[in-house]
Order: C-alpha cells, then sequence, then structure tokens
C-alpha cells in the first residue's frame, strides 16, 4: 500500500480508492471478504462506523505521529500514514479523525514537519476530509492551522502544493454554497494567495499542479463578480494564464486527452470571465508577446477538431470548448486585433467537417431541432458572417486562399442565404480575384 511520490502525480484530486474496503493491522493489509459474519461480528467492537478497518490501529498511528519530534521520520511511519490517507475515502473514518482531534495534531505537525513528504501526506489527509461540510466549518474556524496551511503556499514542493491546492478547491466549493461563508473572508485577507498562485502559473513545469490550479481559479472565477478580482491583479493573471496553458499544451496537437480538455475549459472560464469584465488587455504593438501566445493557443486548442474523429460525436464538453475558443477570438477581432489566417482557417475547417457530419446525420438531426451538430454548425456559421462585415478584403483573401475548395463552396452557400447583398458581393469580389 505504501505509495511513491511518483504515483502521485497521475491524481492530484485524490489519493483515495474508493472500492477498497480493507482492514488495517499493523502495517498489513487484510481484504474485508476473507472474514465470516462470525470474525465479522467480533471485530465489531474495534472498527470504525460500518466500516471494517481498526479503531485501535488508527489511533497507534495517531500516537506514533504524536511522537515525530522524539523517533523522528521512518519508512513505517509514511506507509502508516499513507494507509490512513487511503481510509479517509470512508466518511465514517473522517468523522472518527475528526472527533480525535486530527486537526489538532495536523496543526502541530506542520509546525514541526521538515519533511515534504509528510507535509504532502498531512494536506492529503486534509483534503480528503475536507469533502465533508463539518470538517470545512471546523477547519474554517481554525486560524491557527489555516494560516500554516496558506504559510505552505511558499512551499517548493509540487506534490506538497498540490494536496495545498485541493484544500483550497474545497473551500471555493463550500463559498458556492453559501455565499457568507468564512473562507471567501479567508482567501480574499490572505495577502499573498494570488501572487503566490500566479508564481505557480508562471514558473512550474507540473501538469498536474498547474492543472490543480486552474481548477480552483477555474471555480472561484464562478463566485460573485468581484471575486477574481479581489483576489487576483488581472494584468498579473492573465500573462500566467498564458504561460500555463502554453505548458500543459506542449507536445501532440493531434487530440486532446480528457484531462488535457478538462483543463482548457477551466483556463476557457477564466478568460471568458475575464473579458467580461473588460479587463483581458493587449497593447496595439503587434509584436505583443501575450497576444502572440492566446493566439498560438487559440490555434492548439481548436486544431485536433479540424479532423472528424476528434470532433463527431459532439459532446458538451468539445461543444463548449469550441464555442468559448470562437468567442474570446471573435471579442479580440471586434477590438481590432488580428489573429491571423491560421486561427481563423482551423474555424472555417471545422465548419466544413460540421457540414458534412449534417449530411451523414441528416435524419437524426431532423428529428432533434435542438441537436448539437447543428446548433455549433449555427453558431460558426454567425462567426463568419461577422467577419465578413469585420476583416478586410486583403486578410480574407490570405485565409481563403489557404481553404480546399468543399470548404470555399460551403461558405459560398452559406453567404448567400444568410447575409446581406454587401457582404455577398464582397465576397464574391474576393473569390473572382482569387480565381475561385
Amino acid at each position: 500500500m505504501k505509495k511513491e511520490k511518483e504515483e502521485m502525480d497521475d491524481d492530484n484530486n485524490s489519493n483515495v480508492d474508493d472500492d477498497d474496503n480493507d482492514f488495517y493491522e499493523g502495517s498489513s493489509v487484510l481484504e474485508s471478504q476473507q472474514f465470516n459474519d462470525i470474525e465479522r461480528n467480533t471485530m465489531k467492537g474495534d472498527t470504525v462506523g460500518d466500516t471494517v478497518y481498526s479503531s485501535k490501529w488508527i489511533i497507534n498511528t495517531l500516537i506514533s505521529l504524536s511522537k515525530i519530534c522524539e523517533d523522528g521520520w521512518s519508512n513505517e511511519l509514511e506507509e502508516s500514514l499513507c494507509i490512513l490517507w487511503d481510509m479517509t475515502g470512508e466518511k465514517d473514518i473522517v468523522k472518527f479523525l475528526l472527533e480525535n482531534d486530527f486537526l489538532k495534531m495536523s496543526e502541530f505537525t506542520l509546525k514541526v514537519s521538515e519533511e515534504p513528504r509528510l507535509t504532502e501526506i498531512i494536506l492529503g489527509i486534509l483534503g480528503n476530509m475536507c469533502c465533508d461540510k463539518q470538517v470545512l466549518e471546523a477547519l474554517e474556524n481554525n486560524t491557527e492551522l489555516t494560516s500554516l496551511i496558506f504559510n505552505l503556499l511558499h512551499s517548493e514542493d509540487s506534490e506538497t502544493l498540490v494536496q495545498l491546492i485541493r484544500i483550497l478547491q474545497a473551500s471555493a466549493w463550500c463559498i458556492q454554497q453559501n455565499s457568507n461563508s468564512i473562507w471567501l473572508t479567508k482567501l480574499k485577507d490572505c495577502e499573498f494567495l494570488g501572487e503566490s498562485l500566479i508564481f505557480i502559473l508562471n514558473s512550474s513545469m507540473k501538469d498536474n499542479l498547474l492543472m490543480a490550479v486552474l481548477d480552483f481559479i477555474a471555480t472561484f472565477a464562478l463566485l460573485e463578480s468581484n471575486a477574481l478580482k479581489d483576489l487576483f491583479i488581472i494584468d498579473h493573471l492573465t500573462p500566467a494564464l498564458l504561460e500555463s496553458l502554453t505548458q500543459i499544451m506542449q507536445g501532440s496537437n493531434e487530440s486532446h486527452s480528457t484531462l488535457k480538455l478538462k483543463s482548457i475549459d477551466n483556463w476557457l472560464s477564466i478568460i471568458t470571465k475575464i473579458t467580461k469584465m473588460e479587463l483581458l488587455h493587449f497593447s496595439d504593438d503587434e509584436n505583443d508577446e501575450n497576444f502572440r501566445k492566446l493566439t498560438e493557443i487559440m490555434w492548439k486548442i481548436l486544431r485536433p477538431f479540424t479532423q472528424s474523429f476528434n470532433l463527431i460525436p459532439l459532446d458538451e464538453q468539445i461543444f463548449h470548448c469550441i464555442q468559448r475558443t470562437v468567442d474570446i477570438v471573435l471579442i479580440c477581432q471586434k477590438n481590432e486585433f488580428h489573429f491571423g489566417s491560421e486561427v481563423i482557417l482551423v474555424i472555417l475547417q471545422i465548419m466544413s467537417v460540421l457540414y458534412s457530419a449534417m449530411e451523414n446525420f441528416q435524419s437524426e438531426i431532423e428529428k432533434d431541432p435542438e441537436n448539437a451538430l447543428k446548433v455549433l454548425l449555427n453558431y460558426l456559421v454567425n462567426y463568419w458572417i461577422e467577419i465578413l462585415g469585420i476583416l478586410e478584403i486583403e486578410e480574407l483573401s490570405t485565409v481563403l486562399r489557404l481553404c480546399d475548395k468543399e470548404t470555399v463552396n460551403n461558405l459560398m452557400k452559406t453567404t448567400n442565404v444568410k447575409t446581406s447583398k454587401d457582404k455577398i458581393h464582397k465576397l464574391q469580389e474576393i473569390l473572382s480575384c482569387l480565381s475561385l
């Protein structure tokens, strides 16, 4: 059961195995299936709640933890604490730990710990426990412990930071449920919280840590309208967001994993919020490094969806990913920031894939007027009509020169049906000059 540090990279949300229902005795693990009903009834006096976990073993582990200053850090204690970490997936174990002053013990341990692994495990256990409302309420009223947790934002250990961010995430969920939660005040009153998270986004090369921070900020961005602005200096946050997604998006552009799509979705939620607050700022200099990064990110997000196998079937996550990305592109174009032909081209190519899909699934789409394929296609068609009026002929010519014949034909049909004579003549003029 001992967990090595590398295994933690694959799961920054929990150290819990929901399928385990083991009985722990010492450092050995016994499967609950090994016991018959008589044996289970005999053990019941030592078990916690409805679990088959030994209360005596847990107390002994906590006693060992309390003696860390005298006995020091050991492999045995690490293994026992990792087992306890796993056990906190059970509500009855969380309740038992709360009743046995685990928060007080965590406070003591974080004060004396000089072992990053010990600090990580304690925060991991707390992170699991924070799924319980009672624990969050107890923690928010423990000023000393919350201060110790916040101060660990200065840690250089990425796994410790991942577990810390999980606690912050739980606090943000708590605020979503109760806008008067003390947690909101605590987060806003932590003067270095926003600055520390920006530093992580700018400097970390650990994707699991970056993803955890983006997840927290996206959740926080959904709170009251000024919450994001209260926690961050937005002009500092925006470049850090660009840097973090540039790191996460490194590698192949052929497809997005489910995990990467979730991070893209969180990132887009934050950028969309900043845009709606009219705080997404770039300089007028065409060589602005931040705008160059934004352009590259937009292209990398959209590029895989030019292949039908990445786009069809169209699920809700992909739908919103494309829509939010194009929203941001259009807002920038309306503000005369030029994305360049590559980004516009991939949007038109996605349109072309959707046109083909509409033909292949025509009977299904006719039965469902709210079909996602149809809705997204109409959205992208509206985008095309918008930019046909916004962009100069020269810029549109550059894009259309890169389009294949099928895409151009679809654009001609769409324009003839959906827009004014001026825009139709504008497109005809461009195509005539290009001999298309």
